[in-house]
C-alpha cells in the first residue's frame, strides 16, 4: 500500500516516538512528524505572545500542515483546522520542548538599506510559545446583534457572553497571525487606551492603543489599535466564523 506524505509523517513519528522521550528538540522532518501527529489528534493548545504593546494567551487547534510551493517547497507556512489557523513566518523552524513549554527557533532574511543590497540570515528565538491543553469547545458561535448605532461602550457590553473566534497578529515573530478556536467572552473592558478581553479556555488578550470598534457585517468586528511608530499593527478582529476573519 502506498503511503501518503501525511501517513509517512505520522507513522514515522509514532514508530520512533519513544526515542524522542529523551530528546527535547524537533528539527526538519522530526518537526513535521511531531506537528502532523498533533494535527491528526486534533490537539488543542494555549499559545502565548508578548511584546511592548500586546500580550495574549489564546486557545488554538492543530490541523493540516501547509508548505511553500515554488521558492521553498519545504518551508512550513500554515497549520489549519476547521476551527483554527496558525500562520508561520521565517525558515528553518526548530522546536524545543521543556517542561511542557514549546518554543521555536527560526531564521529570517535581513536586507541592507539604501545602496547596501546585501542580505544576511538571522537566527532568532521566537517570542510566541505554547503548552498543550485539552479544550472541549462548542462550535455554536454567536455574535451580538448590532444596529450600527451603538457606541463603543455599548458594543463591548454586547460582546460579553458571546462565543467567538479572535484573530490576532504577532509582530516580527515566527507566528504571523492566529485565528483561535471558539471561546466565550467573559469580560471585556477598557482602561484609558488599554483593552482587556478575558474568556474561557484560559483566553486572555490585552493591548495598548485601543481606538474603537468598527462593524463589518453582522459577523465581524474590527478593533482599531494604534501606537506611535507602530501604526495599526496590533489591530485585531472578532467573528463567529474563521472564514469571516480576513
Amino acid at each position: 500500500m502506498q503511503l501518503t506524505m501525511d501517513a509517512h509523517f505520522t507513522n514515522g513519528f509514532l514508530e520512533s516516538n519513544q526515542d524522542q522521550v529523551e530528546s527535547n528538540v524537533y528539527v526538519k522532518w522530526r518537526l513535521f512528524e511531531y506537528l502532523e501527529y498533533l494535527g491528526i489528534q486534533g490537539q488543542t493548545a494555549l499559545l502565548s505572545y508578548q511584546d511592548d504593546y500586546l500580550s495574549f494567551s489564546l486557545p488554538v487547534q492543530f490541523g493540516d500542515l501547509h508548505f511553500g510551493l515554488f521558492s521553498n517547497p519545504m518551508q512550513l507556512t500554515m497549520i489549519s483546522s476547521k476551527e483554527s489557523v496558525i500562520r508561520l513566518h521565517g525558515k528553518n523552524h526548530a522546536m524545543v520542548v521543556k517542561d511542557g513549554r514549546h518554543t521555536i527557533t527560526y531564521s529570517n532574511l535581513k536586507y541592507g538599506s539604501g545602496k547596501d543590497n546585501r542580505k544576511s540570515l538571522l537566527d532568532l528565538t521566537g517570542k510566541s510559545e505554547f503548552i498543550l491543553k485539552d479544550y472541549q469547545f462548542s462550535k455554536q458561535t454567536r455574535m451580538p446583534v448590532l444596529t450600527g448605532k451603538e457606541t463603543t461602550a455599548e458594543i463591548l457590553k454586547k460582546v460579553e457572553g458571546t462565543f467567538i473566534h479572535l484573530k490576532a497578529y504577532c509582530h516580527n515573530d515566527w507566528i504571523g497571525d492566529i485565528k483561535t478556536i471558539p471561546f466565550q467572552v467573559q469580560t471585556i473592558h477598557v482602561d484609558r487606551d488599554k483593552l482587556t478581553i478575558v474568556g474561557d479556555h484560559d483566553a486572555r488578550f490585552q493591548v495598548n492603543g485601543f481606538k474603537g470598534v468598527r462593524i463589518s457585517g453582522n459577523n465581524h468586528l474590527l478593533f482599531d489599535v494604534y501606537n506611535e511608530g507602530e501604526g495599526y499593527r496590533r489591530s485585531f478582529s472578532l467573528s463567529k466564523s474563521i472564514k469571516e476573519l480576513l
